[in-house]
């Protein structure tokens, strides 16, 4: 999912319902508000986007470390 970072504050009890679903059902969740397309893909609009990145752990072994 991508947002704006504002999310975080003003549907920070969406956001903790959701995460709490996704981990539920046996899902890792990684969250972050530094995502910058203009910075990491060289795309001319330069705006930073909040991330919930959420895999399957038993499917999808953790094999990116997000820094």
């Amino acid at each position: 999912m991508e947002n704006v970072p504002r999310i975080q504050t003003r549907g920070k009890k969406l956001l903790n319902q959701i995460v709490a679903l996704l981990k539920r059902y046996g899902y890792a969740v990684s969250m972050r508000a530094d995502h910058n397309l203009g910075e990491i893909g060289g795309l001319g609009q330069s705006r930073v986007r909040f991330l919930i990145l959420a895999r399957i752990q038993k499917a999808i072994p953790n094999f990116i470390a997000l820094a």
